[in-house]
């Protein structure tokens, strides 16, 4: 069986700005392009794969790249970004009970969190923009409680 739960997210709930954005050694200012900011969530768990993923639908769509993030107690951890923007789309966790989607946002966090990290340590103007991404994908999971929402049946 296999559950489904929607969000819009509001684009407020969800904006960040670049005010406080240092990239190697200099302070970035600037606003997430509306193209960035995640419109909807879309969750899902499946009983038969003990998969839960978390997709952010955005304006536009492209190839995704699945990259492996790390293994905690037998579940997989996964984020699928976009192969041209870099964008997060799908967050997905292999081997995870039903009643442990909700308590496994902080490991989720604190992957996104070393993932700006490590992009910020590339030190390229560029990748700015992903950052910006990164941190809005981080603050519409937190406004729509998704992980959450998995608590009870």
């Amino acid at each position: 069986m296999s559950e489904i739960k929607r969000q819009v997210v509001d684009p407020e709930d969800a904006k960040v700005n670049a005010d406080h954005l240092k990239i190697n050694g200099i302070f970035l200012r600037g606003e997430i392009s509306p193209f960035d900011i995640p419109k909807e969530l879309v969750a899902n768990y499946s009983a038969e794969s003990k998969t839960f993923v978390c997709e952010l639908i955005y304006l536009t769509e492209e190839p995704l790249k699945r990259e492996p993030i790390t293994e905690k107690e037998g579940s997989k951890l996964y984020f699928h970004f976009g192969k041209n923007s870099g964008k997060l789309y799908k967050i997905e966790i292999e081997n995870i009970d039903r009643e442990k989607v909700p308590n496994i946002t902080i490991e989720v966090e604190l992957a996104l969190n070393h993932k700006i990290e490590d992009v910020k340590k590339e030190e390229n103007f560029e990748d700015a923009s992903l950052i910006l991404n990164i941190m809005s994908a981080k603050k519409a999971i937190e406004k729509t409680h998704m992980f959450q929402k998995f608590a009870t049946a």
